[in-house]
């Protein structure tokens, strides 16, 4: 049984909320600042598993949230085990 990706704060949009993922927030910060290529880095060991390069990622998490499909959503959130 899968279980859904919640956040306690609607507000928040999904690249920000993979933006929290990979700095290790949770689910009370309102708001991630912008990461960096070290930030995927330091998570890498994860987030390799997504077939996603190191580039695309960044792109995703740094974008406005408009441009992250369900599908790369949940396979980022997925590989960082994050219920944000």
């Amino acid at each position: 049984m899968a279980i859904p990706f919640v956040v306690l704060n609607d507000k928040l949009d999904r690249a920000t909320r993979i933006r929290l993922a990979i700095i290790s927030g949770n689910a009370f910060n309102n708001s991630a600042r912008l990461i960096t290529i070290e930030d995927v880095e330091h998570r890498w060991v994860f987030l390799s598993d997504t077939g996603f390069s190191h580039r695309k990622i960044l792109e995703l998490a740094n974008s406005d949230g408009s441009n992250v499909s369900d599908a790369e959503f949940e396979i980022i959130m997925r590989s960082l085990n994050s219920y944000l």
